[in-house]
């Protein structure tokens, strides 16, 4: 009986080491990549203080940076991939992400909003709005930036 209890131990200590050891790997990651598209944008823009950091990953990977250049709010969209062009957004050339969960609620009526990202497609600034809609599926709903325009919906 003690080896029993012994061997539950052991594997319980392996099994917590593993998932602390793989969570701490993958969060270095994100953490690497926000340094490094923090770096890449102060090569354009030295005077970029960046106050968050999201991410995007749609058709290409994005760093967003949420930051202020001169005391102006900006947003710089990195490409994680190294390929492709910083973008620069204008928080005041577009609709808010309250504007584009608004835009959701009057045309899909959902029952939840769990994520409301900025990101890029095709070179456009989007607004990806992850919700739970009245079967209670994900699904994701996308509006451009600068407008509101419908892009496209999806649900899992």
């Amino acid at each position: 009986m003690k080896k029993w209890i012994a061997l539950i131990i052991v594997l319980l200590i392996i099994v917590g080491w593993t998932s602390i050891d793989t969570y701490r790997s993958a969060n270095q990651y994100r953490t690497q990549q926000g340094e490094e598209a923090i770096q890449i944008a102060k090569e354009k823009e030295p005077d970029l203080e960046v106050n968050n950091i999201s991410f995007y990953n749609g058709n290409q990977s994005y760093a967003i940076l949420y930051g202020e250049v001169d005391g102006e709010s900006q947003i710089h969209c990195v490409p994680t991939n190294g390929k492709g062009e910083i973008i620069v957004v204008d928080p005041t050339k577009g609709i808010s992400a309250d504007e584009a969960v608004q835009l959701l609620t009057e045309e899909r009526n959902p029952l939840s909003i769990k994520s409301v990202n900025l990101g890029i497609e095709q070179d456009v600034p989007i607004w990806e709005i992850i919700y739970l809609d009245q079967k209670n599926r994900y699904s994701y709903y996308y509006v451009t930036f600068k407008d509101g325009e419908f892009i496209k919906r999806y649900t899992l």
